[in-house]
């Protein structure tokens, strides 16, 4: 039976009534901008993580610019990236005008390559950015210790990676790296929607993110209104606290607001059973493709957890499989065409030896894999790509 629609989403959003029940609150609540639950998100969410401090903002795009910003980038320096990401990894320092160099990847996990980041820094080097691709944590004391011996900052990218770990740590707890930024948007491991947050436990870079976030204003809407509060509600401290504020830096609008915080807050309480899921499913996959010699299946690497956000599968047969699969009406996606290769950075990267990145970006396929997905879609799955080399 071929089918024209995929009915079986490589990602599906999961919502639940509590999810409803907690706008409805907040709704209520007639505070619908960054306030109360934005707070209680970021409190709640640094705990989970381990992390001191915790910023939520409007996207992961936001958080890696931010976090950029922070740590003072600029025209001149380098900052380290790996080709094999989302484009926000690579744009963020970017926008504050310093230049990416693009490191290769890992065969087996994907992630950077600590052996070409090395190769790759010069006196211009600044930073790396990490990224735990898939949700696989990086060789992370192998890049602690480059950046430390090169005196150059760490942002992880963690935009696959809440819910995975390190050693023990969460991924957004681990000591070493000056900032770790998360993305929460619809397909994510918790999704607020569209969202964002970085972790921190260096006081100075969180607080040049909450100014950052808010137009570079000094006290946001609610805390103006909170502190009023505070000072006994006088007519006169009223009146200022409403709408006195200074504007101290170029900032932007990167505010989480109380809507996006609330459903945050309710996928954090489920994300450890969601991440549970994935662990199954993922096991389940490995069990019944792993000894198919035409297919690589994503393994962790030990010591780590993976927060498992996908389940990219490698073949040199991709594109007949991802047909194959679309056929059966089931959906499936490349993550990522590699940046360097993007019209964007192709001129402003050069000659560049990405030689891993290259050919795992002609085998990459991302197949269904979410915690919505029952049983026999995971088993339908399952037989479709057996099938395909059985003909």
């Amino acid at each position: 039976m071929k089918h024209t629609i995929a009915d079986i989403p490589v990602f599906r959003p999961g919502f639940d009534e509590e999810v409803i029940e907690a706008l409805r609150k907040v709704f209520k609540s007639g505070w619908l901008g960054s306030g109360p639950k934005s707070i209680e998100f970021e409190k709640t969410f640094a705990a989970y993580t381990g992390a001191e401090y915790a910023v939520a903002l409007t996207s992961g795009t936001a958080a890696l610019h931010l976090s950029c910003l922070a740590l003072g980038f600029g025209p001149g320096d380098e900052v380290l990236v790996p080709a094999f990401t989302f484009a926000s990894t690579a744009h963020a320092p970017t926008y504050c005008g310093a230049d990416v160099v693009f490191v290769d990847i890992e065969p087996e996990t994907l992630t950077m390559d600590p052996a070409d980041l090395e190769a790759k820094i010069t006196s211009k080097s600044r930073a790396v950015i990490p990224v735990h691709y898939g949700g696989q944590p990086c060789r992370m004391d192998e890049i602690w210790s480059i950046a430390e011996a090169h005196n150059l900052d760490v942002i992880e990218d963690a935009a696959h990676a809440c819910g995975g770990s390190y050693h023990g740590v969460r991924v957004g707890g681990l000591e070493k790296s000056k900032a770790t930024c998360f993305s929460f948007n619809a397909l994510k491991n918790l999704s607020t929607g569209d969202g964002g947050m970085v972790t921190t436990n260096c006081p100075e870079i969180a607080s040049a993110i909450k100014k950052l976030r808010w137009m570079g204003i000094d006290k946001d809407t609610f805390e103006r209104r909170s502190k009023a509060a505070e000072n006994g509600g006088s007519q006169d401290n009223l009146g200022k606290y409403q709408w006195f504020y200074e504007i101290h830096d170029l900032g932007f609008k990167y505010l989480m607001n109380d809507i996006s915080a609330s459903i945050g807050l309710t996928q954090l309480s489920k994300l450890e059973s969601s991440i549970s899921r994935r662990r199954k499913m993922a096991a389940i996959y490995q069990q019944k493709m792993d000894s198919l010699s035409w297919l690589k299946v994503p393994k962790e690497r030990t010591g780590t957890k993976s927060a498992w956000h996908l389940f990219p599968v490698r073949t040199s047969y991709r594109d007949a499989l991802r047909k194959h699969l679309q056929n059966l009406g089931i959906a499936s996606s490349v993550h990522y065409y590699p940046l360097h290769l993007q019209p964007f950075y192709r001129n402003k990267a050069g000659e560049i030896n990405l030689k891993v990145t290259e050919k795992v970006a002609q085998e990459i396929l991302t197949i269904p894999f979410h915690p919505n997905l029952d049983d026999s879609e995971v088993e339908r799955v399952i037989c479709a790509v057996l099938d395909f080399r059985s003909k």
